[in-house]
């Protein structure tokens, strides 16, 4: 004798199928992940007060994935790792070597494609899985980072090629991957960035090109003090006659410095100058000190606060290289060492790890400022860091905008585009916002797996 389901017990085996067959329609499977070594010289050499750069190098991830039950829906996300040894202390076979392990952990994985924040929680799992390989890798470099901060450009690359599935797979820029309600529109670049070599009469004359948008001009600094005294000091006689007398000078000292006595030195020396020439704008100082030493930034930045000459020039501390993790910002928080913080993505491990920086700064310390910096890098680590300023809850000042002009090539499909001057509009396409342009990037692919 056969029975008859009720009708509600009926109703539910269908719901159950119907979620069952819905699930496995939706599941994307990653089928492989391709790397190409790249390396782009650069038309003039990029100089700080650590090293010359005369190229862009790195890795491009390339991940293959479809859906498992509709295989004509593919994807392929893409990511770029950037790998520097006096930034991310991570030279390239390294990064290498980290990049195949990483893959070998990826492939075969599946988002469930049905609910995004299901699957962003998975992709973060997965990132977890990938620091946790990066902790225990065995580095070749001469001077590695401590364990929590091995590998970090390495997994930025794999999380912006994960977010940009998701982004794709959802069809959602990867800034809207982020439920945290933002609305913000546009960004505004913040600065252009001046060689640590370039000289007193470039400086000035460039001064008077700037694009008015320009609320600062960053100088990178700490090869020959008297000379970034006298550079600084044409800076502000030239910003004082401009139409932008307000303009903010902001220096990159690249720990140059070393130690809080020398810093509070120079630092007075400087502040002096540029009111005797009648500038009155503010002052940034960027990591004058190591970046091992988190109390010496602290000593520089509250002795600082104490100058009478605040009100009339403020000057503002900010901590760059000394930042890697969340740690390091709740180290910053706790010894108050800084003004400001910069927070670099492939320092920070990606963009989900950025997010929880900026988060975490959002809730304990609203009144810190966040800068979002960059690398030498292409239009493609540029659409990361565009990504991530639309997504922060907290943005003061970005200079992640492409360099274009210093590169023989563009290998995006979709290049970073400016609205008007310097200003960039809320990302619209899915994913990461370009693809790579493999014809315009072969001739400078050095290896592929």
């Amino acid at each position: 004798m056969t029975r008859t389901l009720s009708k509600p017990l009926m109703l539910l085996v269908m719901a159950i199928l119907s979620l069952s067959v819905q699930s496995a329609y939706a599941q994307v499977r990653i089928d492989s992940i391709d790397l190409k070594a790249f390396k782009i010289p650069l038309n003039k050499a990029f100089k700080t007060s650590k090293a010359s750069s005369s190229s862009c190098y790195g890795i491009f991830v390339l991940i293959q994935a479809h859906e498992t039950v509709t295989p004509g829906r593919k994807f392929t996300a893409l990511g770029s790792i950037l790998p520097r040894t006096l930034v991310t202390n991570e030279s390239r076979s390294d990064a290498w070597a980290g990049a195949l392990a990483m893959r070998r952990i990826l492939i075969g994985r599946t988002l469930d494609a049905t609910h995004l924040a299901g699957d962003m929680a998975t992709v973060q799992t997965w990132l977890e899985h990938l620091n946790e390989l990066a902790i225990t890798q065995k580095l070749t470099w001469e001077k590695p980072p401590t364990q929590p901060r091995q590998l970090r450009a390495t997994l930025s690359g794999f999380d912006m090629a994960l977010l940009d599935l998701l982004g794709q797979m959802y069809d959602k820029p990867i800034c809207d991957l982020f439920d945290d309600g933002l609305s913000r529109k546009t960004i505004v670049r913040s600065a252009p960035t001046y060689n640590a070599n370039a000289k007193s009469t470039y400086l000035a004359s460039a001064v008077t090109k700037l694009h008015q948008d320009y609320p600062a001009i960053r100088i990178k600094i700490g090869l020959d003090f008297q000379k970034d005294l006298e550079r600084l000091t044409a800076v502000a006689k030239a910003i004082v006659k401009s139409k932008v007398p307000s303009r903010t000078i902001w220096v990159d000292v690249n720990q140059a410095w070393k130690d809080s006595q020398t810093s509070l030195e120079h630092l007075k020396q400087i502040v002096d100058a540029l009111i005797q020439v009648g500038y009155q704008g503010q002052f940034l100082c960027e990591q004058p000190t190591q970046e091992t030493d988190m109390q010496a930034l602290a000593n520089v930045t509250q002795a600082v606060r104490q100058w009478s000459t605040q009100k009339q020039m403020p000057v503002k501390m900010m901590a760059d290289e000394a930042i890697w993790t969340l740690d390091d910002i709740k180290l910053v928080l706790a010894l108050d060492a800084a003004d400001m913080v910069n927070i670099k993505v492939q320092k920070a491990g990606g963009i989900v790890h950025a997010m929880k920086m900026g988060q975490y700064l959002a809730e304990h310390a609203p009144h810190v400022e966040v800068y979002l910096g960059g690398l030498v890098m292409t239009d493609i680590g540029s659409w990361a860091n565009v990504q991530l300023c639309f997504a922060l809850p907290r943005l003061d000042y970005q200079t992640s905008g492409a360099p274009r002009r210093n590169f023989p090539i563009n290998p995006a499909t979709h290049p970073v585009k400016y609205a008007t001057g310097r200003q960039l509009t809320r990302p619209t396409r899915p994913g990461l916002g370009t693809a790579l342009d493999m014809q315009t990037v072969e001739p400078f692919i050095t290896k592929s797996h």
